[in-house]
Formats: structure tokens, sequence, C-alpha cells
């Protein structure tokens, strides 16, 4: 075998080496982005969940005020 042979062998193993560590690096970057998704799922059905019931309270709120002022002008026309 020639010397460039020999020398392109030693390259193809090298580099054979430095697919297999990115290979590994992209494959832990994939999983542990994976895991933040899955993450982030969770917690946006659980602000939906948040949301829906600071709405609902809010409109409580609101017909509760309304039902307060509702019933001070029925009682200052009363006067």
């Amino acid at each position: 075998m020639s010397t460039a042979g020999k020398v392109l062998v030693v390259l193809s193993v090298l580099m054979m080496g430095v697919w297999l560590v990115l290979i590994s690096a992209v494959a832990q970057l994939n999983m542990t982005a994976t895991e933040g998704i899955k993450k982030n799922k969770a917690d946006i059905a659980k602000l939906k969940v948040d949301v829906a019931q600071t709405q609902q309270n809010g409109k409580d709120l609101l017909s509760k005020v309304n039902a307060e002022q509702v019933a001070k002008e029925r009682s200052l026309f009363e006067l």
C-alpha cells in the first residue's frame, strides 16, 4: 500500500471517530430538547387551566360588583 493510501486510511479512521462524537452529541441534544418540549407542553396545559380559572373568577367578581351596584342604586332611589 502506498503512503498516500495509508494516510487516507488513518484520516478516514480519525474522521469516523469525529463523526461518532458528533452523532452522540446530536443525539444527546435531541433527548434534552425532547424532555424540554414535554415539560413546556405540561406547563402550557397548566397555564391554560389557570387562565380559564382566572377568567371565571373575573366574571364572578364582575357579576358580584354589578349586583352590588344595582342594589345600591335601588336603595338610593327608594329614599
